[in-house]
């Protein structure tokens, strides 16, 4: 179960890392153009044929299925547009293709409704909460009753600096 938990969390890492990369972007004069497809196949193929064999060779077991779930925070819907037009998508489709069962919720700029949508996770069986704190205070408050209650808090984006402070944190460098 824990090596499920850590293929999940390193697909996880991998999509976000994936999401950000400036795919569409065009490449600077500097940079040769036959490098930039040689490290990209080789930074994101590689990984990704690795943990895909891993996932064959490891099926989950039929009981092993339904022992906890991952929660996914969202902060709102103003600040990005990407919450939900990207993040939710490409989560679902990771999570789906993992197997694992999953729930994603926005707190629309609330953090009080942030909070209750924690605490639902956890009522729920998450044994992960991904999270994208509305602040570093009422995130705090989230990693604080999850800790109680040994679900692992992945900070997404935004670090909380107060508190006990998160298990994990993923982010891109803007």
């Amino acid at each position: 179960m824990k090596r499920k938990w850590f293929l999940l969390i390193t697909m996880i890492l991998l999509l976000v890392l994936a999401a950000c990369g400036g795919g569409g972007d065009t490449p600077a004069e500097t940079e040769p153009e036959a490098e930039e497809p040689a490290t990209t196949e080789t930074v994101a193929e590689e990984p990704e044929e690795e943990m895909e064999e891993e996932m064959e060779e490891e099926e989950p077991a039929e009981e092993a299925m339904g022992e906890g779930s991952i929660a996914v925070l969202l902060p709102d819907s103003a600040s990005s547009a990407r919450w939900e037009a990207d993040d939710r998508r490409f989560l679902s489709e990771a999570f789906e293709a993992a197997g694992v069962e999953y729930s994603i919720v926005n707190a629309e700029g609330d953090a009080s409704t942030q909070q209750t949508q924690a605490e639902q996770a956890i009522t729920n069986g998450a044994k992960v909460i991904l999270m994208v704190n509305l602040d570093s205070g009422s995130g705090a408050a989230i990693i604080a009753a999850a800790r109680d209650a040994g679900v692992a808090v992945i900070d997404y984006d935004r670090l909380t600096i107060e508190g006990p402070g998160a298990d994990y944190y993923v982010s891109f460098d803007n």
